[in-house]
């Protein structure tokens, strides 16, 4: 039982350490620098914003729910201009209430994480 575990972790082992692999990840990240550079994939200057302090939480049955402003995340797409901010070729469906792109804010990270941080994940940060 064990010698089966030892000889596919070895093959798991020799295979993250094989040089095709690193090749492939050596060309993943190039391709992806060479995606961040495109004129309309760069950052627009320094993030402007202040960090808020954490938000106050409510109890749903065992879970914390963050009490959040949705003007912030309106903001957030509006100043994106109803694009996707991380590929503006995104363009399902036509939002029945703006008669725009329909587009969600997304936290970089994510909000059910707010307890381990001091400030709020939950702001509109402008490039």
């Amino acid at each position: 039982m064990y010698s089966t575990a030892l000889k596919y972790f070895k093959k798991y082992f020799e295979y993250c350490y094989s040089s095709e692999l690193q090749a492939g990840l050596l060309r993943e990240e190039l391709e992806f620098e060479k995606y961040l550079t495109k004129s309309n994939h760069r950052i627009r200057g320094n993030i402007k914003g202040k960090p808020k302090t954490k938000p106050n939480y409510k109890r749903v049955k065992t879970q914390k729910v963050w009490i959040r402003n949705p003007k912030s995340s309106s903001d957030t797409v509006v100043n994106a201009n109803y694009l996707c901010e991380f590929n503006n070729e995104y363009k399902y469906f036509i939002s029945k209430y703006s008669k725009k792109n329909y587009v969600e804010a997304h936290h970089l990270i994510s909000i059910q994480y707010q307890q381990q941080f001091k400030n709020s994940l939950d702001i509109h940060a402008i490039f």
